[in-house]
């Protein structure tokens, strides 16, 4: 490892790991493992079996014997191999049953119960998984969603959680109150500048930061004319309701800059404000989130980079 094309970190090591949650290095040489800062100071010696970072633990095992200590390498006497600090009077622990649990500031165990999983969402509520199955509970065992969902997950750069159900897949919401809306089955979730979009191949469902359900009317308030769905297929409806474009496509997308697209039979096409169609269903794409512009559409390439394609057109009207 070089520092200012110095040398930190001897190239005498068969492995070297990089910690990201605490910024330290597990060093491997001939079968023993230690720790040490990316400045190169060693911290834990190079004399143990496994090494695990926990929170901000350091859990360091040899033979039967388990070590603990902080990021400074002081030996710390506990039972817990991860200590994940949440605030002043509470923190995330891994106990020596491998359970998860919360303590308080004098490391007291709050919960009764046996967890494989606890993780901070807002305030004083926690996502707590029991086997299989996830809800959310507070520091005192208060449950305020019970154990019922397959997954709970944040939504980055939001206060919510989208919840999966296990039986039919439905999508719900989750504020930072524990309050629940309903969502959609087998739907993706895609967070916009400011609003959040729920999608399944048949529905959506649009919802402000809060977790309150919209429209994208309400969004929107420019556009000319908006999806509908209705019977089973999609429409356009303007302002008024009135529908101007009959419901007679598999899905489409909100209109976006005057133009939306439409899928029927497995194709794409693109409709102008007017209710036109701009380009007839030739387009095969294997995703109902893209956007369309003018002639040509953007799709996710799948690691977050928009990729563009489409016709190529001479004199765009």
């Amino acid at each position: 490892k070089l520092k200012n094309n110095k040398q930190i970190i001897e190239n005498d090591y068969s492995e070297i790991e990089f910690d990201r949650e605490s910024n330290l290095l597990i060093l491997n040489k001939n079968s023993a493992k230690g720790v040490s800062t990316l400045d190169g100071k060693m911290i834990v010696p190079l004399d143990y079996d496994n090494i695990l970072i926990g929170g901000t633990y350091i859990s360091a095992y040899k033979e039967n014997k388990k070590l603990v200590f902080d990021y400074s390498g002081n030996q710390i006497e506990t039972s817990f191999t991860s200590y994940n600090k949440v605030d002043d009077n509470h923190a995330i622990v891994i106990d020596e049953n491998n359970n998860y649990n919360i303590v308080d500031k004098n490391d007291n165990k709050l919960l009764k119960g046996e967890y494989v999983y606890i993780e901070h969402f807002s305030k004083d509520l926690y996502i707590a998984t029991q086997g299989n199955r996830t809800g959310l509970i507070s520091s005192a065992e208060k449950i305020l969603i019970s154990m019922k969902y397959s997954t709970m997950q944040k939504i980055e750069g939001t206060n919510l959680l989208q919840a999966t159900t296990p039986d039919d897949g439905r999508v719900d919401l989750i504020n930072e109150n524990g309050e629940i809306t309903t969502g959609i089955n087998n739907a993706k979730i895609t967070k916009k500048d400011d609003y959040l979009v729920m999608s399944s191949g048949s529905e959506r469902k649009y919802f402000d930061m809060n977790g309150k359900e919209t429209t994208y009317q309400k969004i929107n308030q420019n556009n000319k004319l908006y999806a509908s769905y209705k019977n089973g297929k999609w429409g356009f409806v303007d302002a008024n309701q009135k529908v101007v474009v009959d419901y007679k496509y598999d899905f489409v997308t909100e209109f976006e800059n005057g133009v939306a697209g439409f899928k029927t039979n497995g194709l794409w096409g693109v409709l102008s404000d007017d209710g036109k169609i701009k380009v007839e269903a030739t387009y095969q794409i294997n995703s109902n989130d893209v956007k369309f512009l003018s002639k040509y559409y953007e799709v996710d390439n799948g690691i977050g980079v928009p990729m563009y394609s489409g016709d190529k057109v001479e004199n765009e009207d």
